[in-house]
């Protein structure tokens, strides 16, 4: 639906939590998954950068924006993972995010993987 202005605000979601820098987000469900009709892009998902948190919104209707999940930053670092980057769906239609650091917060690369239906977490690589 569009806004009949571009300057209307059709929804808006306040999260909690101070010092959070939404970075690069992503769908729940890749583009690729259209043969499957039970998935649906409904939910972004946004990492954090600096609080090493991820949001999950709800968006299915954009006049009333959800937030529905807040994965903390001490189930990445369980994965010894932290600053979780980018999100991106795949086509058998779960969430990999690529995050910058490890637990500790040293540089070190990895990615984190979970189911888009639940966000629950599989595993990290680091861990298997």
């Amino acid at each position: 639906m569009m806004s009949r202005s571009i300057y209307d605000v059709l929804s808006k979601v306040v999260f909690p939590n101070l010092g959070d820098e939404v970075h690069h987000s992503g769908w729940n469900t890749c583009s690729s998954c259209h043969s499957d009709p039970s998935k649906k892009r409904s939910h972004l998902v946004l990492p954090c950068l600096n609080s090493d948190r991820i949001y999950v919104v709800n968006v299915e209707n954009e006049r009333d924006l959800r937030l529905e999940m807040t994965i903390e930053p001490a189930l990445l670092h369980d994965y010894n993972v932290s600053m979780p980057h980018t999100a991106h769906c795949t086509a058998a239609g779960d969430v990999i995010i690529s995050t910058l650091g490890d637990a500790q917060g040293e540089n070190k690369g990895y990615f984190l993987f979970g189911w888009s239906d639940n966000y629950k977490w599989l595993h990290s690589p680091l861990n298997d």
